[in-house]
């Protein structure tokens, strides 16, 4: 990581780019300002130069934020961002303990763009990233490896063994306890749900199933595999039910492909739970809305993990000596309480099931999902009155992550919500009635807690917010959509 004193400076931009230093300037705050081959120019030299706006007379902790870039990849329904949305949370609270907060951003692509990043970097809104949806060949890497960049990432840096900065889940450890659960409440078969071949987190997840049933001493159950869509699970489904039988039980990937699975069976006349036990994979809002027995990932202490490095490679560390996998837990529902009815056992009582109408079984399920993904929502901006963003950026601090070795797993951290407190939220909507249902949702939280929100629809995001940052006094809660401005 270089250090401030050999970044390039604003004058060198101007003068690379043949004009003046409050034209580069105007440039990154306030594009609107300039001519579009003038701001097509000196962009392109910003991004050759890899400039960072700094100021060699202030000190470095002067030059920061104290934003962490969050990327919400929001392509298609609530379903597909089942982990986003309680990850967002637990960086939120575990932010403030680094001096720090979480700045999202949207795309709206199948899989993360440069183009976000490169829009944050250019407006000055953040000091690093926390990178999720990590595969193989991520052009994201390179990028900011080569602006200079400090991040970490929420999954293995697939392809990239050489770089440590990342913390995961335990997938094939979840599997295993998922196989291990379903085979003691006295399931007479285990079947596996998985993504199709070659997804490294799905292959992971499969091979903790296979190991489960070959150290149980009990024949491998079958497979089947689906893409995470939910009509295309309910397909999946089908084959796995004939193989299993009432009496037997099937592991997922994901809770999306267990609600496909549940479906299929009640389709059947089946009873999940003592005809069929049924566990998904990551806790969502799904799984608690469904009643199904899913893994936990324990999202505070990887948030906190990897706050803690972004934290100490702003300071000048050395990157840690390796990746840090962390071991989720089992979440026992109803839905897998036995083939005999209700055992002895701590579960979580299902919603009760009813029908939905005829050929909208899906559309149902989805609706409701969206509705929760909307209280989580409100909880964020909860999490978010703990965060102090008129600051000085991150603190210095000994603040690290508990469980942070490979393989750890530590009780859940937690933050208190205050009452009383005025919270400012900004956000880039797509029109009115986005705002007034954000104002509405916003307004029965702060009544619910005690506090109180005022929310404010951005004319113009990345202005709004360098001004809030410049006079020391920016908005508690910041979000901005994909395709918004």
């Amino acid at each position: 990581m270089a250090q401030a004193a050999s970044r390039v400076t604003i004058r060198e931009v101007a003068d690379a780019a043949g004009v003046s230093r409050q034209t580069v300037s105007n440039t990154l705050i306030h594009p609107e300002r300039v001519k579009p081959p003038t701001l097509e120019r000196v962009r392109k030299v910003i991004e050759e130069l890899g400039y960072r706006p700094s100021n060699a007379a202030q000190s470095l902790r002067s030059q920061r934020t104290g934003a962490v870039g969050f990327e919400l990849n929001a392509t298609g329904s609530a379903t597909r961002n089942a982990v986003a949305f309680p990850f967002v949370l637990a960086l939120s609270e575990r932010a403030v303990t680094h001096g720090s907060h979480i700045v999202t951003f949207g795309t709206g692509g199948a899989r993360p763009m440069l183009s976000g990043y490169e829009d944050m970097v250019r407006s000055q809104l953040v000091d690093a990233f926390i990178l999720a949806d990590t595969h193989d060949g991520d052009p994201r890497l390179a990028f900011l490896d080569k602006a200079r960049i400090p991040y970490a990432a929420f999954g293995r840096l697939w392809g990239r063994p050489e770089l440590t900065s990342w913390a995961d889940v335990d997938g094939a450890h979840g599997a295993r306890l998922a196989t291990e659960h379903c085979l003691d409440a006295g399931y007479s078969t285990v079947g596996f749900l998985g993504w199709p071949d070659g997804s490294a987190v799905g292959d992971d997840r499969r091979n903790g199933w296979e190991w489960a049933m070959e150290h149980a001493h009990h024949p491998r159950g079958p497979r089947a595999t689906s893409v995470q869509d939910l009509a295309a699970a309910r397909v999946a489904a089908q084959d796995l039910l004939d193989a299993v039988g009432r009496g037997g039980a099937i592991v997922c990937a994901s809770d999306l492909l267990a609600l496909g699975v549940e479906r299929a069976a009640i389709a059947r006349g089946w009873t999940p739970g003592p005809d069929l036990g049924i566990c998904g994979f990551d806790n969502s809002a799904i799984a608690e809305i469904a009643g199904l027995s899913s893994i936990a990932q324990p999202l505070h202490e990887i948030a906190d993990h990897l706050l803690a490095i972004v934290h100490s490679r702003l300071g000048g560390a050395p990157p840690p000596p390796s990746g840090a996998l962390f071991r989720p837990v089992l979440a026992s529902r109803a839905r897998t309480a036995g083939p005999a009815g209700p055992h002895d056992i701590h579960t979580i009582p299902p919603h009760p099931h009813r029908a939905p109408p005829a050929g909208n079984q899906e559309g149902d399920t989805v609706a409701r999902i969206q509705r929760r993904v909307l209280t989580m929502a409100v909880a964020i901006t909860g999490s978010l009155s703990l965060v102090a963003c008129g600051g000085g950026g991150f603190e210095e601090s000994s603040s690290t992550s508990s469980g942070a070795s490979s393989g750890s797993e530590t009780p859940r951290g937690s933050a208190t919500v205050p009452t009383g407190v005025a919270l400012k939220m900004l956000i880039a909507s797509s029109g009115d009635a986005e705002t007034n249902a954000v104002k509405e949702a916003a307004a029965a939280w702060g009544k619910a807690s005690g506090n109180t929100v005022e929310v404010t629809a951005a004319s113009n995001m990345d202005q709004e917010l360098a001004q809030g940052f410049a006079g020391g006094e920016p908005a508690d809660v910041m979000s901005r959509p994909p395709g918004s401005s």
